[in-house]
């Protein structure tokens, strides 16, 4: 575990946040998992567990985020032949928080119920796991957030690409010494086709890991219906 807000000019040799997702979160999923099912089966034939199914389901998914965001740095860095500083690791996790909430873009319930949590745990993760100093830290959070969130909003936008634009721009910016490349964002600069291509074609890999959570809500959610119980009525 990482205790403590970091000495942001203090480089560590990996990143922890890589360390940890890769050595404590991914070895877990499969686990986690099962533990939601079983307790879900033995909760819910006597009336019990739907809230805490959903903290379960909420933290899995978060987990699941985690995963896609080393899968996404994992390429980035294959293809720009470099290993990621910690903040473009937190550039990932951010694209990963907003596509595990595409299937939820239409229901607005969704804000209160799921994403605020996501986005808690997200902020504990730069918060923690992040090297980076206090100005980078909030152009990430505050106006990285605002970048993606009119994407969000827009029902016109094309999905994933347009969280790949951001990211493939945001890093390139990066790479060329920007600090505060949310606020600095480029509209005009034609982003790194290179790069664009390697994450829509593994945007099939994304995508089994984003339905390996869905899957899993809608078998609880059976459990819960089985038992006259609700879980996310509204999904």
């Amino acid at each position: 575990m990482f205790f403590g807000r970091k000495n942001p000019d203090k480089k560590p040799q990996h990143s922890p946040y890589s360390q940890y997702v890769s050595n404590k979160v991914i070895p877990n999923i499969s686990t986690q998992r099962d533990a939601i099912l079983d307790t879900a089966k033995k909760c819910f034939p006597r009336g019990l567990g739907e809230v805490a199914a959903q903290r379960a389901l909420i933290s899995h998914g978060h987990a699941i985020a985690q995963m896609i965001a080393i899968s996404i740095a994992v390429n980035m860095q294959n293809v720009l032949k470099r290993e990621f500083k910690d903040i473009e690791y937190a550039d990932c996790a951010l694209t990963a928080q907003f596509i595990m909430r595409l299937p939820l873009r239409n229901h607005r319930e969704a804000i209160d119920e799921i994403v605020v949590d996501w986005i808690t745990a997200f902020e504990t993760d730069i918060n923690y796991l992040i090297f980076a100093s206090d100005e980078v830290m909030i152009d990430l959070i505050e106006t990285g957030n605002d970048r993606y969130l009119k994407y969000e909003c827009a029902s016109e936008a094309i999905m994933p690409d347009a969280y790949f634009f951001i990211l493939v721009k945001i890093l390139k910016q990066r790479q060329d010494g920007e600090y505060e490349p949310y606020k600095m964002l480029d509209h005009a600069w034609v982003p790194d086709m290179n790069m664009m291509g390697v994450l829509q074609s593994n945007w099939h890999k994304t995508e089994i890991m984003m339905n390996h959570w869905i899957k899993t809500v809608q078998t609880i959610q059976n459990l819960a219906w089985d038992n006259d119980l609700e879980v996310w009525e509204w999904w």
